[in-house]
């Protein structure tokens, strides 16, 4: 409890002059505060940060408002509640799955278009590919050829992922898993003997470590799958100004 009551502070305290000094308005306080807590690496994994009643006495706050500030850290996957004598609030565990199905939904209430979705790939598989010529380990290499010899579309879906993970940088795997419900440019379709032999050329340019080459080539492909078309300022101009204000913040 004494960490806990170093580590934050009091919301009723902070709103007494607030208009809106509801307790909506203390849950949200209490959502920000654990939020600043883990930004400043202050809480980490599995650290226990009480029951509905320490939060209550930690807060200054009704148990009520401590319950509902949990139930939206829980529903954002911060923390995991147990029940029980011995129950009550840890950070939780990294679950990928949570984190990926989360940007998967946002990709798809934020209607990517085709220009937008271009662009982050580009932006994900260029770099995947790069970092994939440094850090790619023999198991790496080894799936890589054996999606080659699979063929088809199905392993030409599959490289770009199994590319990222040979990158061994998480972010990119995690945003590209994420992209797979928002669809594939338009122009890859049909183009599954074009895909095997760039593919090909691609893993030969991770094998030998050439980390621009290979960043270069899977540029190439993406523009040629959109028909060369330069989609920087599209990507723009399919928001119209006020959603593109909104949404940038």
């Amino acid at each position: 409890m004494s960490k806990l009551h170093d580590l934050f502070n009091p919301v009723v305290s902070e709103l007494i002059w607030a208009l809106d000094g509801g307790a909506g308005n203390f849950t949200q306080r209490i959502v920000a505060q654990v939020h600043q807590a883990l930004f400043d690496d202050k809480l980490h994994t599995g650290d226990f940060l009480g029951t509905e009643t320490d939060l209550a006495m930690v807060f200054d706050v009704s148990r009520s408002t401590a319950r509902s500030a949990l139930r939206e850290l829980e529903a954002m996957g911060i923390v995991q509640i147990k029940v029980g004598a011995k129950g009550g609030a840890s950070i939780a565990d990294l679950n990928a799955e949570r984190f990926i199905d989360t940007l998967a939904v946002l990709n798809q209430l934020v209607h990517l278009s085709q220009s937008e979705l271009l662009l982050t790939r580009q932006a994900i598989e260029g770099m995947s590919a790069e970092l994939a010529a440094a850090n790619a380990t023999p198991e790496d290499m080894d799936r890589l050829a054996g999606l080659l010899l699979e063929g088809g579309s199905g392993s030409c879906q599959e490289i770009p992922e199994a590319v990222a993970l040979a990158s061994h940088n998480r972010v990119l795997l995690a945003q590209l898993m994420a992209l797979r419900g928002a669809g594939r440019p338009e122009g890859e379709e049909g183009m599954a003997p074009t895909l095997n032999e760039q593919h090909r050329s691609l893993v030969a340019l991770i094998e030998a470590g050439d980390g621009p080459g290979a960043r270069a080539l899977m540029l190439e492909h993406l523009s040629q799958a959109h028909g060369g078309r330069g989609p920087a300022a599209e990507a723009r101009g399919n928001l119209r100004e006020e959603e593109f204000a909104a949404f940038a913040g």
